[in-house]
């Protein structure tokens, strides 16, 4: 079976293009400054986080609140029952004990939590 077209060089082939004729670079689109919304309650680390305050609609930088819980509380009274009271104290400087609260600095609205 024989076509009509002509060989075309393999797609791989580099060839300068033929007179007369520019080639234009295509590049990327630039990258768009609009923020990504987050809903509430989305999965949080423990480092503030940049993101869209669902409430006030700014693109914040979130503050972060340590407080104790249930858990460092427990881990203490643990230390104690099983005669290691020196290390009572323990849970409340470890961060693993702990839960991180993330609020918006503007509004003061609950954006989510980071859970131990």
């Amino acid at each position: 079976m024989t076509s009509n077209f002509p060989d075309a060089p393999p797609p791989y082939s580099v060839e300068p293009p033929p007179q007369g004729i520019s080639v234009v670079q295509l590049q990327p689109p630039p990258a768009s400054n609009i923020p990504i919304a987050v809903p509430i309650n989305a999965p949080m680390g423990p480092q503030p986080a940049i993101l869209v305050c669902s409430s006030c609609q700014q693109q914040i930088l979130t503050r972060t609140e340590v407080k104790n819980t249930t858990k460092t509380h427990l881990w203490a009274l643990c230390c104690c029952v099983f005669l290691c009271w020196p290390c009572a104290c323990l849970p409340y400087c470890m961060p693993g004990c702990k839960d991180v609260t993330h609020y918006c600095p503007n509004c003061d609205a609950y954006i989510g939590a980071h859970k131990n």
